[in-house]
């Protein structure tokens, strides 16, 4: 996934006042394991009030790691063929490549075992989080 995959909506009448702005992240595939044939797919997320588990939050920290902590230089963002071909999951020093399905896994399945979770899921081990945490909540 590239930086020029992630878009942010404004959802129309969804905040929680009318004055208030309800920005939802928007990613942007077009392949992935299950996709091989470069169709169309796109998946969201919308902020959260509780920086823990607030996806703008991580991708936040995440991009100000990597620019202002690792020194990374930025992109280039005068011409759109200097920023397109950034990766926003990159391997190694060099932005264009892209962090590989496997060392995601394999990062993943380390994390879970130091903390104990034993799970045969490992990438996809977050689905449904969002329905569970809504049901937990009565919602």
């Amino acid at each position: 996934m590239e930086l020029s995959d992630l878009q942010t909506v404004n959802l129309e009448n969804e905040g929680v006042q009318s004055n208030v702005d309800c920005p939802a992240l928007v990613m942007i595939m077009r392949q992935g394991k299950t996709n091989k044939s470069n169709r169309l797919e796109t998946a969201g997320c919308l902020r959260n009030a509780r920086v823990d588990i607030c996806p703008f939050m991580a991708l936040g920290v995440y991009f100000f790691w990597r620019f202002h902590v690792a020194n990374e230089n930025f992109p280039d963002l005068v011409a759109s063929r200097n920023w397109y071909p950034v990766k926003v999951f990159k391997s190694g020093p060099d932005s264009s490549i892209e962090w590989s399905y496997f060392s995601h896994r394999n990062s993943i399945d380390k994390a879970l075992s130091f903390a104990g979770i034993k799970s045969k899921k490992k990438t996809h081990i977050n689905r449904g989080s969002s329905a569970r945490m809504a049901d937990i909540l009565g919602v």
